[in-house]
């Protein structure tokens, strides 16, 4: 078990699993997505909660590590909100969910010079994604 500033998760054979429910602010406001046996929950303040056993695969294109393995979970989750138009797949809408990953890469411990580095990353190449 691990945990990364409030993001409490376990290392399966494919990925990782979150052992505790976890709530971030993707700052995507006016949109809500619930669904009774999903894992991600989306409210209109723009509150992104990931429910207790939601799986991801780590940081894509990087090595895991302690301060970008919790991260990448929103990440993920913000962007499987986009590749399924929950959310509008705007260019403004992805900045805002890699913006919460570089804030949550600098919560997590990460230095500024590597979490920009990173913002860099998902900014350059993350609307491959969706």
């Amino acid at each position: 078990m691990r945990w990364t500033e409030g993001i409490e998760y376990k290392s399966v054979d494919d990925g990782y699993n979150l052992i505790v429910e976890s709530f971030e602010n993707c700052g995507i406001k006016g949109v809500t997505y619930s669904k009774p046996s999903g894992y991600i929950e989306l409210y209109s303040d723009g509150g992104l909660i990931l429910s207790e056993k939601y799986w991801w695969n780590g940081s894509n294109c990087s090595i895991d590590t302690d301060t970008n393995i919790g991260p990448s979970a929103f990440h993920d989750a913000g962007y499987w909100l986009l590749d399924n138009d929950i959310i509008p797949n705007t260019w403004g809408n992805r900045k805002k969910i890699d913006k919460m990953f570089y804030k949550l890469c600098r919560k997590a411990g990460m230095r500024w010079c590597r979490a920009r580095y990173f913002y860099r990353g998902v900014r350059t190449f993350g609307w491959l994604a969706c």
